[in-house]
């Protein structure tokens, strides 16, 4: 009976010790890998830090992927950088902006970005002339920019890609 009694107690304090330590784990490792909820959205954390969420907005969107990098002649490093990328299992979104000194990922990009998807109005008929025009103006971009990428994939299947400089 002692020894049935010593160890249920030994399996007993084995599963509350196991228990503690995975919510010491769990404490731990929410400093990097946050749970945003906000309405209709999941996010999720990937193991390589890119966060990917949902948000039934991203259907209005008319491309699956963006991404722009702009450089100005007075900076050192790329100066304002987007990447969007819609995919099955939900989105990515990142800005890297050096001219404000600000950096968002995930559903905080998302914030920041739909509002500005929404108002680009182009498609692969739009010249380049044009489609940068409505991206220094919808970014609320500097004009004088020394260099610009921009790799648009359309949601209908086309894709846009150029390289702009100004002198």
């Amino acid at each position: 009976m002692k020894k049935t009694l010593s160890v249920l107690t030994v399996l007993s304090m084995s599963v509350l010790l196991g228990a503690c330590a995975e919510d010491e784990n769990a404490a731990d490792n929410t400093s990097g890998n946050q749970e945003v909820v906000v309405e209709d959205e999941e996010t999720n954390t990937l193991e390589e830090g890119e966060e990917v969420f949902t948000d039934d907005r991203s259907e209005g969107i008319k491309f699956d992927y963006f991404e722009m990098n702009v450089e100005y002649p007075d900076m050192i490093e790329t100066a304002y950088q987007v990447e969007y990328e819609k995919e099955n299992d939900g989105l990515e979104a990142s800005i890297d902006d050096n001219l404000n000194g600000q950096e968002k990922d995930g559903a905080q990009a998302f914030e920041t970005l739909y509002p500005i998807f929404s108002e680009l109005d182009f498609d692969e008929n739009t010249s380049q002339e044009d489609l940068v025009s409505q991206i220094v103006s919808q970014f609320n971009l500097r004009e004088d920019f020394e260099w610009m990428e921009v790799d648009i994939d359309l949601s209908n299947g086309e894709t846009i890609e150029f390289e702009a400089e100004t002198s």
